[in-house]
């Protein structure tokens, strides 16, 4: 049909996490919460189904700085690690190490991955590091784990 004008709707990749973990925004985060040298939590209630060979984005926001490796001194309490974690087998996955991660500003993060185990349930651990001492407090929200490279919107 001649001047007849299409627009495309792309709809969002679906959030492969279970467990309603879109209830997590910046209003009513998911709180971590410790002084452990090596604290963390795995949000076991929230499980995501992972393909070996197949590949995953994982977005997040957060108050926190992503980071890539245990720092050397504790300047900051606001440093942090994200991981996939296979909990059946104690196995674990750490992404900034197989991945580009990309920082898309207030607070958002993005990590591309492949996974290289048997296919699986898996979960998500986020982890902060303590001098014993002071408390960490990190803020996560808009947790969204989707297959292939390129992340799209939270659908709300």
């Amino acid at each position: 049909m001649k001047g007849v004008k299409v627009k495309l709707i792309t709809k969002p990749n679906p959030n492969l996490f279970g467990g309603g973990i879109e209830k997590y925004t910046e209003e009513n985060p998911y709180v971590l919460r410790t002084k452990d040298k090596d604290g963390f939590d795995v949000l076991t209630q929230h499980p995501v189904s992972m393909k070996n060979g197949h590949t995953y984005t994982l977005q997040l926001k957060s108050d926190g700085i992503l980071s890539n490796s245990r720092p050397d001194v504790y300047n900051t309490h606001k440093d942090f690690v994200a991981l996939i974690v296979n909990s059946q087998q104690s196995r674990y996955v750490t992404m900034y190490l197989l991945s580009q991660t990309m920082a898309l500003g207030n607070g958002g993060h993005v990590i591309t991955f492949i996974w290289p185990h048997e296919d699986t349930v898996a979960y998500l651990r986020v982890g902060t590091f303590s001098d014993g001492v002071i408390e960490n407090v990190i803020k996560f929200w808009d947790m969204k784990i989707e297959e292939g490279r390129i992340p799209t919107d939270i659908e709300r």
